[in-house]
């Protein structure tokens, strides 16, 4: 699959549902397998997925992976619409939990 444009930003939890129209493999370089913990990270990018992880309070950057610049840990130092590495082709990227107060706090438990 290729998609055209200035670039974009892709995530989908349909990384791994055969059913969907688009064929399996086609998701592979176009979007991000979106996850919640390390162990869908690597099966996602043992099926050749690059992730972009939500991970609890506390949780850490793995090593194959990039603290997201939209992030407040890393000073909002770029806009998704402008960093566009989201795109599923480039590296894994984490995002500490995020939002209101109760799902935050849902997420963690």
């Amino acid at each position: 699959m290729k998609i055209s444009g200035q670039g974009y930003t892709s995530y989908t939890h349909q990384w791994k549902d055969k059913l969907t129209k688009i064929p399996f493999n086609d998701w592979k370089g176009v979007t991000m397998a979106s996850v919640e913990s390390v162990k869908k990270k690597t099966e996602a990018n043992d099926l050749g997925f690059r992730t972009y992880r939500v991970g609890k309070t506390g949780d850490k950057v793995l090593r194959d992976e990039m603290l997201c610049p939209a992030s407040e840990e890393a000073g909002k130092v770029l806009k998704c619409s402008d960093c566009m590495r989201c795109n599923g082709a480039t590296k894994n990227v984490f995002i500490p939990v995020h939002g209101p107060k109760h799902a935050v706090n849902k997420f963690n438990q």
